[in-house]
């Protein structure tokens, strides 16, 4: 009697595939092939985006990258490609910036996209979301709880709390005070026009003389005397006036 054997020949999956009917896709590191059985990956490293014991399972919707090792910073939460992090609506959260929204603003900008400048006391560095200096410490000219308002036009300085005395009520320079060609109102003097004039002067450049009864003190702007009371052989109302 004579016996036949017959040889069944069977074939694994194709490189890149795995699991029943060779349905699954690999996703390992580097396009490595993973075991046509059950999917796992050489030393368990899976691809970019993937996770899970055969990498089979992408990032959820908050993370991406290696390992699943990084933060989605989208505008409003929305999500991110797991495998490179661009955002779906392809705007960042306030605070970053790059294509996939994982760098931080650099030192000196807030905000989204990291448009806005922070304005903190000595150039130090401010909250890269929401702009807030250290102990709230604006640099000076600038104001509010992220400093992100310049001083009013009459007003400068720290904390905006000096004001302005230009010539004319021209505006001043928001950080220094300094006027427009260093021209102060009467009444006032030093670089920038922040210093009265000293007792016994009085106008523009504080260049006229007080002329009060008894060496009173006169208006630093207007000359008028505290005493209302001119020095013999001066008149009129802040007692600038010689008679002829």
């Amino acid at each position: 009697m004579s016996v036949f054997f017959q040889t069944v020949q069977t074939a694994t999956c194709i490189q890149g595939t795995f699991g029943s009917n060779c349905s699954n896709i690999c996703q390992c590191v580097n396009n490595e092939n993973c075991s046509h059985v059950d999917g796992g990956c050489p030393n368990n490293q899976c691809a970019a985006g993937w996770t899970h014991a055969n990498c089979s399972v992408a990032c959820n919707r908050s993370t991406f990258g290696s390992n699943c090792s990084n933060i989605c910073h989208c505008h409003n939460n929305a999500t991110c490609n797991h495998v490179d992090g661009v955002c779906s609506n392809k705007r960042c959260a306030a605070g970053w910036t790059h294509d996939n929204c994982s760098v931080a603003c650099d030192h000196g900008n807030f905000g989204e996209n990291c448009s806005y400048e922070c304005h903190c006391i000595n150039g130090v560095r401010c909250d890269p979301v929401f702009g807030n200096c250290p102990d709230d410490l604006c640099a000076p000219g600038w104001t509010q709880s992220n400093c992100s308002v310049a001083c009013n036009p009459d007003m400068f300085g720290k904390n905006c709390s000096s004001r302005c005395h230009c010539l004319f009520g021209a505006s001043c320079d928001k950080s220094s005070g300094l006027c427009p060609d260093n021209l102060c109102a009467p009444g006032w003097t030093e670089s920038n026009c922040s210093v009265a004039c000293d007792q016994g002067l009085f106008g523009l450049n504080c260049s006229t003389q007080c002329h009060c009864l008894h060496k009173a003190n006169c208006n630093h702007v207007s000359g008028n005397c505290s005493n209302e009371q001119c020095e013999p052989g001066w008149t009129h109302s802040n007692c600038s006036v010689a008679p002829l």
